[in-house]
């Protein structure tokens, strides 16, 4: 059964909610100075990716137009970035293989245009991305590049999302609208 619930964040609160929900998630992926860290360059329509202990660039891919959001598979091996685009909207997804510094395919979303919140669901098959322009919250298979499923928001500019644990919801916050849709995606 799916739901959408939409609250009017009239104070800001759910939205400093929704947004202090995503920088404890990123802080805690992160807890010392190792690792992977992808960089989106939204100007150069490229990803960075960088070797955190000696602040070395290991790669500069090419992504689609715009790239504004990425999402880290769980183990850190396959990061998805969301191509916003520009002056003319983006509708595509860019997924790299991190370990191989390769991308390994462009996800054409057809008509959901303006990608931007991306997050990876359990299992790491699937990633959930708002797309501003339908109003929805769609579903990727990462793997075969297919729009499994499009959940509507009915509010314009969904822009971020949160996926806090269990992840069987999806929160989006719907900037022009002042509200946060909430969506089951269990």
């Amino acid at each position: 059964m799916r739901f959408v619930r939409m609250t009017r964040a009239g104070t800001g609160l759910m939205t400093a909610a929704l947004l202090l929900s995503l920088a404890d998630s990123a802080a805690a992926q992160t807890p010392d100075l190792e690792g992977t860290l992808v960089v989106v360059n939204k100007g150069a329509s490229t990803v960075s990716i960088v070797d955190v202990a000696s602040a070395r660039e290991l790669a500069v891919l090419p992504t689609g137009t715009g790239p504004h959001e990425v999402a880290l598979s769980s183990d850190g091996r396959t990061a998805v970035i969301t191509d916003y685009g520009a002056r003319q909207p983006g509708n595509s997804l860019t997924v790299v293989d991190v370990e191989k510094l390769a991308v390994i395919r462009t996800i054409d979303l057809g008509t959901h245009e303006r990608p931007h919140g991306i997050a990876f669901l359990p299992g790491d098959e699937k990633v959930v991305v708002t797309s501003e322009a339908t109003r929805s919250v769609i579903v990727v298979d990462v793997e075969n590049g297919t729009i499994e499923d499009a959940l509507p928001t009915a509010q314009a500019g969904s822009h971020m999302l949160a996926l806090p644990a269990p992840a069987t919801r999806v929160w989006t916050s719907n900037v022009p609208d002042g509200t946060v849709s909430e969506i089951d995606v269990g």
